[in-house]
């Protein structure tokens, strides 16, 4: 729930999601169609009209709460690859910039981050998915250098 007064820290922080949401594109990722977005990061952030010295702030709590995961980091001709996940929560916004970087908060963002890989694979097994492909790769290969 998002209170009268909303931070300018959040307020760039859900703008900047939504600006990236409104712009991405619905691709498959891992067998998901998930928002992405492509394109400039720091464009995207400029449209927000936020200071500077929430940047990081933002960026921080967008990618360790889980509601962005960044593919590609973008370089000059190279756009950046990011995925959405869900819009940031001002309650959890406002914990982590009151709790500073104390060894608390460091564990709350890695525990947000595990969830929100595991959410993202949805229990999938990892090796064993990788160890399918590469079973049916081989047989597929196999299968192409036979006449028949």
């Amino acid at each position: 729930m998002i209170s009268e007064t909303v931070s300018p820290q959040y307020q760039v922080c859900r703008d900047l999601y939504r600006y990236l949401l409104e712009r991405a594109e619905p691709e498959s990722v891992m067998g998901q169609d998930l928002p992405v977005f492509r394109g400039s990061l720091t464009k995207a952030y400029e449209s927000t009209n936020g200071s500077g010295k929430y940047y990081s702030l933002v960026w921080d709590y967008l990618k360790n709460y889980g509601c962005l995961t960044v593919l590609q980091k973008g370089s000059r001709g190279v756009e950046s690859v990011v995925v959405l996940h869900h819009e940031p929560d001002e309650n959890t916004f406002e914990q982590m910039r009151s709790a500073g970087l104390t060894p608390a908060a460091a564990d709350a963002r890695m525990e947000a981050r595990l969830t929100a890989v595991e959410r993202n694979i949805g229990g999938m097994d990892i090796v064993e998915a990788f160890s399918n492909f590469e079973r049916r790769l081989q047989a597929l290969e196999g299968r192409g250098g036979k006449k028949s």
